[in-house]
């Protein structure tokens, strides 16, 4: 789960930071998933993530998310939960992925 600043590197465009289980790893299988709870991310490059979305925000959580894709994301690079408080810009699909927002049904 992100909680606030998360030290990944220095992310800014055409340097992002990546995200996701090494190659060799038995984790590899979707686990690096990352629930949101009040966070900012930007410029950051996700990667072999199963399940619901690369990134997904939780109900009545703030995220801002700005230049963020995922590469063989089996859903989305990001999604969220009904109540949760979104504000994205530059969502990419990489490749392998299909969508780029999966939105929740909230109605």
């Amino acid at each position: 789960m992100l909680t606030g600043p998360v030290p990944v590197g220095t992310a800014r465009a055409g340097s992002p930071a990546s995200i996701g289980a090494p190659a060799r790893s038995p984790r590899r299988a979707g686990r690096s998933k990352a629930h949101a709870l009040d966070c900012e991310l930007s410029h950051v490059e996700l990667a072999d993530v199963t399940g619901d979305a690369g990134i997904v925000a939780v109900k009545d959580a703030s995220a801002r998310l700005t230049d963020v894709t995922c590469a063989r994301c089996t859903t989305a690079t990001l999604g969220w939960e009904c109540g949760a408080h979104v504000t994205a810009s530059q969502i990419g699909a990489g490749p392998g992925t299909p969508a780029a927002e999966h939105k929740p049904d909230c109605e």
